[in-house]
């Protein structure tokens, strides 16, 4: 779950599809509030999956473009390389 989930929440966002995923997968939670992305899914507490039931009907009124372009400078391809040549020449 921790490597693959948020590969396709980023493919999800940059396609402009709000997501609904599990709570608790490494930073995604923040990410879902921040962006505004979709509904973070927590199955062990019942008022959450009530409430996420509430929420589905709403994702349809995300738009896709802002939705794409607030997580630009979080999950662009660009902003990876940056912060992997970062992380690199700290090592060095």
């Amino acid at each position: 779950r921790l490597g693959t989930s948020p590969t396709k929440f980023a493919e999800s966002l940059a396609l402009g599809v709000p997501v609904v995923v599990s709570a608790n997968i490494g930073d995604l939670d923040k990410h879902i509030k921040l962006l505004n992305a979709g509904i973070s899914l927590d199955l062990s507490d019942e008022y959450s999956i009530e409430k996420s039931i509430d929420m589905i009907k709403h994702l349809s009124e995300i738009n896709p473009n802002q939705l794409r372009n607030s997580s630009k400078d979080i999950y662009s391809l660009e902003t990876g390389v940056n912060t992997y040549i970062s992380v690199y020449q700290d090592l060095y």
